[in-house]
């Protein structure tokens, strides 16, 4: 999460200094441009990222939980109980 924010601070930081650089409209809507496509893979590659970790939270957080019912289930489902 730090490294997403700090990404998207670095983007920021960088864009901030081409505007001050600006001479022309035509120039500080190319920067625009570039901010606005940099922001967006940046939120691509974030999402991305945030869905994974969401993903291996969910397998750890549940497994403890499936080997539970898996027990109960066994024993539920031996003949003569």
């Amino acid at each position: 999460m730090a490294g997403l924010a700090l990404s998207g601070m670095n983007v920021l930081a960088s864009t901030a200094t081409k505007l001050l650089a600006v001479k022309t409209l035509s120039d500080a809507i190319e920067v625009n441009a570039g901010f606005t496509r940099s922001s967006f893979e940046t939120l691509v590659g974030g999402s991305a990222k945030l869905s994974e970790l969401g993903v291996k939270l969910a397998a750890e957080t549940s497994q403890p939980l499936f080997g539970q019912l898996a027990r109960r289930w066994s024993k539920a489902t031996q003949p003569g109980r």
